[in-house]
């Protein structure tokens, strides 16, 4: 499920990764960082999306739930959201 955000902007999940272009898919770059790295070892990414070149989401899911992370420098490092705490 590709998807593109512009003609040079791409990002691509391929068999438990996450590859990326800035050149308009003329060379492809393997994203990862640490926690995609742990994620991808039992979830699968279904969905990617950039809203710019550099943040983006994308949800992984296993039989067992789904999970998002999200990205401020284009995929280079994933993050999982802080959500608030009731008192």
């Amino acid at each position: 499920m590709l998807q593109w955000l512009d003609s040079q902007h791409g990002w691509a999940p391929q068999s438990g990764t996450l590859t990326g272009t800035t050149d308009g898919g003329r060379t492809w770059v393997r994203l990862s960082g640490p926690v995609l790295k742990s994620v991808m070892q039992s979830y699968r990414i279904k969905q990617v999306r950039f809203v710019t070149p550099k943040y983006g989401w994308l949800v992984a899911s296993n039989q067992e739930g789904s999970m998002l992370l999200w990205t401020k420098n284009g995929g280079e490092t994933w993050h999982l959201p802080k959500y608030p705490t009731n008192p």
